[in-house]
């Protein structure tokens, strides 16, 4: 594999003894060279050359193998060969063995490749001596990486920021001890959480929904399909009803009427041929029904009042009465009311007789017929207007109630089963946190399962409040009271009614200076 530089050989004067060949070698060359070459294949040369140096340097600085050397010398056929390490009269001592750096490759290997990152470390290098890059493609495509990496990151910091504000600060927990549980261990019962089923909250502020209304017509409010309805008097002649979306409360239709004959009692929406209708309660002159009422939410309205002395029931403006109650109490009979039973075949009643309060219930769908006798609750001493609603199996009525002129007001209320008649009544305990004093002008909103919201106005005269509180099956209120009315506003005469669904209302009357406006506040109940 190496080649032998003849020159040197032919001009060394160190010949091994009983060389052949002759001794008229020529002289050394001033110049010694030496190179690496590929051996040719093939068979050795059939003559030995004249001379072999006892040396045989090479261009990497090592001294050739012992196995090189013993070729060279079989070649040579008898010549003998001079260790590399014994000197060369005349010449220059072996080239030691050294570490050099190694000459660049002509064998056709190319050196190995310099990575990218190696290649844009270069460039930037380059770029701070002020020179051109010579990768600019790797330097652009190591560009756009980084960018894109920082704009993952910006956006994982933001969503992180973000994520922890809307949590909000951790509560503060006391930690456990960790405990490792075997597979034989059962797991932990799951926590009960029970639900207050009987209470109502407010679902939104209070909302003006008439700037004007006649007080003495009040307000009457019904669930009425998927949407409220409320009902009132702008004017003793004028009966306005307005439909409301059950949460926002906003007003989804107007319907007015012109009333005829007197002035206008009540006004109740009542759904008819699909339509809310606003008809007026109006005790007209002449008329053979006194104290004519309409029975709300019935699905063919008809007309309750006071016939021949007793309690009759007639198709709606028409003139034909038809007993229901016997009236064997003594004093005017006034402040009646009427609504639909659950099933709608049929009206819960009560009204005011003296110093009492009257209810029953009568039962059909285009004729009515009682169901039992009336119940009869004595009043206090003074007794107020009643209302009534159908919450279940039970009829709820109540009314306000005192023993005498100087004594405040206090709510009372009665729940009797349809068909059955109770003597019975239970005093409102009014809950702390409302203005106190007189609580009065009820209003009762059925829950469903014998449950109910009861409103009322509370507070001395012009400053009074509306409140209200849910009241279970068993007749026991839930555990606050819900402030219906703002502050600083003088309300009163509440209307309250709530959906299959939950969502209601309670309206009410606000007066400012001479005038009274209708507002009302959206609730939400457990039903």
């Amino acid at each position: 594999m190496l080649a032998v530089q003849h020159q040197y050989e032919a001009a060394s004067a160190s010949i091994a003894p009983g060389a052949t060949g002759g001794s008229g070698a020529p002289p050394p060359p001033a110049t010694l060279k030496t190179q690496l070459a590929f051996a040719p294949q093939g068979p050795a040369k059939s003559s030995p050359p004249q001379h072999l140096g006892a040396s045989l340097p090479t261009s990497i600085g090592l001294a050739p193998l012992p196995s090189v050397i013993a070729a060279a010398a079989e070649r040579g056929r008898g010549y003998a060969v001079v260790p590399p390490e014994a000197a060369i009269e005349g010449l220059p001592a072996p080239t030691a063995p050294t570490l050099a750096e190694p000459a660049p490759s002509d064998a056709g290997i190319d050196a190995a490749p310099r990575s990218v990152v190696d290649l844009i470390v270069a460039d930037l290098a380059a770029i701070r001596r002020g020179e051109t890059p010579k990768n600019k493609r790797h330097l652009v495509v190591a560009s756009v990486l980084a960018f894109s990496v920082l704009v993952v990151a910006l956006a994982a910091l933001v969503s992180l920021v973000r994520s922890l504000s809307s949590k909000g600060p951790a509560p503060i927990a006391s930690v456990a001890p960790s405990v490792s549980t075997s597979a034989n261990m059962p797991p932990p019962p799951p926590v009960e959480t029970k639900v207050a089923t009987d209470d109502c909250s407010l679902a939104g502020d209070a909302k003006t929904l008439a700037p004007r209304i006649a007080i003495a017509s009040a307000v009457e409010a019904q669930a009425i399909g998927d949407a409220l309805a409320v009902g009132f008097a702008v004017s003793s002649r004028d009966a306005v009803a307005l439909t409301l979306d059950p949460s926002s409360l906003a007003v989804t239709a107007t319907v007015r009427a012109r009333t005829a004959g007197g002035e206008t009692r009540r006004v109740t929406p009542i759904l008819s041929a699909s339509k809310v209708s606003a008809i007026a309660d109006v005790d007209r002159k002449g008329d053979r029904i006194s104290l004519r009422r309409v029975a709300a939410a019935t699905s063919t309205p008809i007309d309750l009042g006071i016939a021949d002395g007793a309690l009759v029931w007639a198709p709606h403006g028409k003139d034909t009465p038809m007993r229901l109650f016997a009236l064997d109490g003594s004093g005017t009979v006034d402040a009646l009311r009427a609504t639909a039973l659950s099933d709608g075949k049929g009206v819960a009643l009560a009204f005011r007789q003296g110093n009492a309060i009257y209810a029953g219930v009568a039962r059909g769908e285009t004729e009515l017929a009682p169901d039992g006798a009336l119940s009869k609750i004595a009043g206090l001493g003074q007794v107020g207007s009643p209302t009534v609603a159908v919450s279940g199996e039970h009829v709820i009525v109540a009314w306000a109630d005192r023993a005498a002129p100087t004594d405040d007001w206090k709510v009372r209320w009665t729940k009797l089963k349809a068909g059955a008649t109770t003597e019975n009544a239970t005093t409102l305990s009014v809950p702390p946190g409302g203005p106190g004093g007189s609580a009065m002008s009820p209003s009762v909103a059925a829950l469903g399962g014998g449950r109910f919201l009861l409103a009322w106005t509370e507070g001395a005269v012009s400053s009074r409040q509306i409140r209200a509180i849910a009241i279970d099956a068993d007749g026991k209120p839930s555990a606050a009271a819900l402030a219906i009315s703002p502050a600083g506003t003088n309300a009163g005469q509440p209307a309250a009614t709530v959906g299959s669904d939950g969502r209601g209302a309670v309206a009410y009357v606000a007066a400012k200076g001479k005038t009274s406006s209708v507002q009302a506040v959206p609730v939400r109940c457990a039903r």
